[in-house]
């Protein structure tokens, strides 16, 4: 009875080691998977594909393009005249800005210089004046029977008349000097208008280009990351619309998610060794545990270990293979 039991251990413990199962691993049930899953990409409804410029299995960087609707032709031509339009806007706005910043100067030099003449002509006008009194003085100081009444007369007029001067010269002058305010501050506005409908135009096309470039930007169809185009779902010619055009993934880092009893969870940590086998597989993969689900499914209480292969070349050609897994702790 003993020889039959430990005949019966021996066989048990032949087919647990024959199939690479030891009591220190955790074994699930998983599927190969690229990191990020596989990507489908669509176009904009409404168009229609001009050009595809990648094919299946070829390796593309982020931001590649990979289809040409025929929209773009049409946005290339919007973002153009938006351009033209942009630069239209700064020029003449740039240069009626300078022609107005000139006539701000010539209005305050202009000012400036007739200002200064007056009060040139204020300072003639004063000499005049106190060259008359000093006569009518000396008249009026002299013998009166030498002076006739004539004389006094000229020399009394003469200082009422250069007076007059005196004080049109002066009332000129605060006229010119309130006529350069005047005109300075109107060349100054309208300077001010200026700029600000620059900046208005300015702001105005520069909208109008982004849009363009917003449009242009959806009239192809960029990789959103670097990966291996896997499948070209549809054709040059064919609407755009609900179902995807490419689809691709990142063959780069390959990874296996397995499903693991809600009951092995709390025994796993990241950095533990898994072994990958499958009957598609040339030989096993291995890899380390990525990261622990928190979540369990209800249905079949496991939740998703996320396992990364130390070689996804082999795993990379056999997406969505299940596969066997056995982690080591």
């Amino acid at each position: 009875m003993k020889i039959k039991i430990c005949l019966t251990a021996l066989i048990l413990w032949a087919a647990f080691a024959g199939n690479g199962i030891a009591e220190d691993n955790i074994g699930a049930l998983g599927r190969i998977k690229p990191k990020g899953g596989i990507v489908d990409l669509a176009g904009p409804a409404g168009d229609t594909i001009a050009e595809i410029t990648v094919q299946e299995g070829e390796t593309v960087k982020k931001g590649t393009c990979l289809v040409v609707f025929q929209s773009r032709e049409t946005y290339e031509l919007e973002a153009d005249m938006a351009r033209i339009a942009a630069k239209e806007a700064d020029d003449l706005g740039s240069k009626s800005i300078a022609l107005q910043k000139a006539r701000v100067r010539e209005a305050d030099e202009l000012g400036a210089g007739a200002i200064s003449i007056q009060r040139e002509r204020i300072q003639a006008a004063a000499s005049e004046n106190e060259f008359a009194l000093k006569r009518l003085k000396r008249f009026q100081q002299a013998d009166g029977k030498s002076i006739s009444e004539q004389m006094m007369d000229e020399r009394e007029n003469h200082v009422r008349v250069s007076g007059s001067k005196l004080d049109s010269a002066g009332q000129e002058l605060s006229r010119l000097v309130l006529d350069r305010e005047i005109r300075v501050s109107q060349a100054r506005l309208e300077l001010e208008r200026l700029i600000l409908n620059r900046e208005i135009n300015m702001e105005r096309t520069r909208k109008q280009l982004e849009l363009a470039m917003e449009k242009l930007e959806h009239a192809s169809l960029n990789a959103p990351m670097e990966g291996t185009v896997l499948e070209v779902l549809q054709s040059v010619g064919e609407a755009t619309g609900g179902r995807p055009i490419i689809r691709m993934a990142d063959l780069e880092n390959m990874y296996v998610i397995a499903e693991v009893f809600e009951g092995d969870l709390l025994r796993i940590s990241p950095g533990m060794k898994a072994t990958v086998t499958g009957n598609a597989l040339p030989k096993p993969l291995t890899g380390e545990v990525e990261s622990i689900g928190r979540i369990i499914n209800p249905a079949n209480r496991t939740a998703d270990v996320k396992v990364r292969l130390y070689e996804p070349a082999v795993a990379s050609k056999l997406i969505n293979l299940e596969v066997d897994v056995s982690i080591a702790y």
